[in-house]
């Protein structure tokens, strides 16, 4: 099996242009953005947050 690439950035830096192009590709099917950094991010400062 080939390995899949794994491709991250930041907000604001073009990611979704790249993820355009790439699926415009007839060989590549590239899925929409998961929200999963920030998701996790929120999950982590709601779990460490000892204020309540």
């Amino acid at each position: 099996m080939t390995p899949a690439p794994f491709i991250v950035g930041v907000g604001r830096s073009g990611t979704t242009l790249l993820r355009l192009m790439l699926d415009a590709h007839p060989d590549l099917a590239i899925p929409p953005e998961t929200r999963f950094i920030p998701l996790a991010a929120q999950s982590c400062a709601t779990a460490t947050d000892h204020t309540h």
